[in-house]
């Protein structure tokens, strides 16, 4: 039976989908994370083959019936990044599929708006993508932490977090519950264990404490500290969007989509609402698009799209 696949190759997971040619999704797989950045290409390239293995054994299917396959990865960022990613996935063992590799925001994007607006993806990182009516594309933002990017992500907040937490050390912020739960956390009490902890947090893997859920509840019980630090996110995300706009000639007046994708945003109630507003009043004729479906079943269908357009 004639298939495709659709990957979501994120910085937290690997999500890969088959359907049959009508859309109908035969199988489903989610692994661990595979990003060319932080591991071998032997492990990616691993990595990639068990997943691909787990969703196939679901459903019976060959890998030579398999008609197109499409991928959207975080760190596909150039040229060089998606040849990379291309020679990787037609060099897989037993396919002979037309392959397209794109970064996982412009994924998102199609996923989202079906391919025309703007889109904010807010989740371990940050990015905006966006294409108008021209076929014009252009992205903003994606950058990593050290040099001021991620604005608004999940590293972002457990950056500022941490921060406020190391004035909270320092005996210049108040003792409140948000401190006592970023202590419990992450087990931080002293100096020595902080400066520990952001070292590791500095370097690869660069792993970070997770402190979306906790920071936000705190703001919704009017935590002053928690307030400003989404506060400070969610005017980080509108300038994403807001500078993706002007370079893609958006007038503030038009009517077109604005998408908004990952966990830090949508489970981020109170910078949800802050951004929601800030966009609201900028764009006062655009619509907040949430998709209603993941990446993986969104490249399905894309691919399929592809696959019938010959592309």
């Amino acid at each position: 039976m004639e298939y495709v696949l659709g990957m979501d190759s994120g910085g937290t997971k690997y999500l890969v989908r088959a359907a049959d040619l009508d859309g109908n999704l035969l199988g489903m797989d989610e692994g661990q994370a595979a990003n060319h950045y932080m591991q071998s290409l032997d492990e990616v390239k691993r990595l990639i083959d068990e997943s691909i293995d787990r969703c196939l054994a679901q459903f019976g299917g060959k890998r030579e019936d398999c008609v197109y396959m499409l991928s959207g990865s975080t760190g596909c960022d150039s040229e060089e990044d998606q040849q990379l990613l291309h020679d990787l996935y037609t060099g897989l063992c037993g396919f002979a599929c037309p392959v397209y590799c794109v970064n996982d925001a412009e994924l998102a994007h199609y996923t989202a708006t079906g391919g025309v607006g703007l889109l904010l993806v807010a989740g371990t990182g940050s990015i905006a993508f966006g294409r108008n009516a021209s076929g014009e594309t252009r992205r903003v933002g994606g950058w990593p932490l050290s040099v001021m990017g991620e604005e608004g992500s999940g590293r972002f907040v457990d950056a500022w977090a941490m921060h406020e937490y190391t004035r909270f050390l320092d005996g210049v912020r108040p003792k409140t519950p948000m401190m006592e739960a970023i202590r419990s956390v992450t087990g931080v009490s002293t100096a020595k264990e902080m400066m520990e902890f952001g070292m590791a947090m500095f370097g690869p893997p660069h792993p970070t404490p997770r402190l979306g859920a906790l920071v936000n509840a705190s703001a919704e019980q009017g935590d002053a500290c928690a307030c400003a630090i989404l506060k400070r996110a969610a005017q980080g995300n509108f300038d994403l969007l807001q500078e993706l706009a002007g370079a893609l000639s958006y007038d503030p007046q038009d009517a077109f989509s604005i998408g908004l994708w990952g966990s830090t945003i949508l489970k981020g109630t109170y910078q949800r609402r802050l951004l929601t507003d800030l966009l609201s009043e900028a764009f006062p004729n655009a619509s907040i698009v949430i998709a209603p479906i993941d990446a993986a079943q969104g490249a399905v269908r894309w691919a399929i799209e592809r696959y019938r357009a010959g592309e």
